[in-house]
C-alpha cells in the first residue's frame, strides 16, 4: 500500500457508490453498539493541522548534512552518542507539537472517546494498557542504563 491509499477497481468503486448511505448507515450502527472504540489514524491526520509527517520531519539542514534520516534519528543510541542531536531533533518535535493547534477532528474523536470508553470492557483494556506501558517503560530505562555503563 505504500503512501497512499489503494483504489478500488471500477466496479468495486460502482458497488461502493451504489451502498455509500447504506455503508454508512450500517457504519454508525456498528459504532453506537460498540462497548469500545478505539480509532487509528495516520501521520496525515496530524499534518492536517500543520504538523509534518515522518517523511518530511527530519528535513532540516543539519540532518541533511548529516545524511540523516528520521528513521537514522528515531533510535535511542544518540542520547548517549550524540545527546546535542537527540534533544535538539526531539526537543523541536516536542515544541511543534505544542505549539500546533489541533484541527476540529481531535474534538470530534475526543467527544467519541468520551461517550464509548466508560464502560466496564474499556476500563479492562485501560488496566491492560497502563501495566503493558510500565512494562515497556521498565524495560526501557533498564536498557538505558546498560547502555550508559
Amino acid at each position: 500500500m505504500g503512501n497512499r491509499p489503494l483504489r478500488p477497481e471500477p466496479d468495486e468503486a460502482k458497488e461502493l457508490k451504489a451502498d455509500f448511505h447504506k455503508n454508512c448507515a450500517l457504519s454508525a450502527f456498528a459504532l453506537f453498539e460498540a462497548d469500545v472504540l478505539i480509532l487509528v489514524t495516520g501521520a496525515g491526520f496530524s499534518a492536517d493541522s500543520g504538523l509534518a509527517v515522518y517523511a518530511d520531519v527530519a528535513n532540516v539542514k543539519a540532518y541533511e548534512e548529516r545524511n540523516l534520516t528520521y528513521q537514522d534519528i528515531c533510535t535511542p543510541q544518540w542520547l548517549h552518542s550524540d545527546p546535542e542531536l537527540f534533544y535538539g531533533f526531539w526537543g523541536q518535535c516536542f515544541n511543534d507539537y505544542r505549539k500546533t493547534q489541533p484541527h476540529d477532528g481531535y474534538s470530534i474523536i475526543k467527544q467519541w472517546r468520551d461517550a464509548k470508553n466508560s464502560g466496564r470492557v474499556a476500563s479492562e483494556l485501560r488496566t491492560l494498557t497502563e501495566d503493558f506501558t510500565k512494562e515497556v517503560e521498565e524495560k526501557s530505562r533498564c536498557m538505558m542504563e546498560e547502555g550508559m555503563t
